[in-house]
């Protein structure tokens, strides 16, 4: 639990490194933590749909050419 709390205390000096001076408050940086988690979630999510696109196209590129279309 206490590796927990000091993980999430880390994390959120990364996003608001001035947390602490400018007295932010505890529910706004776990706002900011938990934005920029999901962010960080959404960028990975396209990079793996962009390459699964890409590789899909090249695919059925591949199949039209050959003749292998079903």
């Amino acid at each position: 639990m206490k590796a927990t709390f000091m993980q999430s205390v880390t994390e959120r000096k990364k996003i608001c490194p001035n947390a602490e001076e400018e007295g932010m408050h505890d529910w706004k940086a776990r706002r900011y933590l938990f934005k920029a988690t999901f962010m960080q979630s959404i960028t990975e999510r396209k990079k793996i749909l962009r390459a699964w696109s890409v590789h899909s196209i090249a695919s059925l590129r591949l199949r039209y050419w050959t003749g292998v279309m079903p």
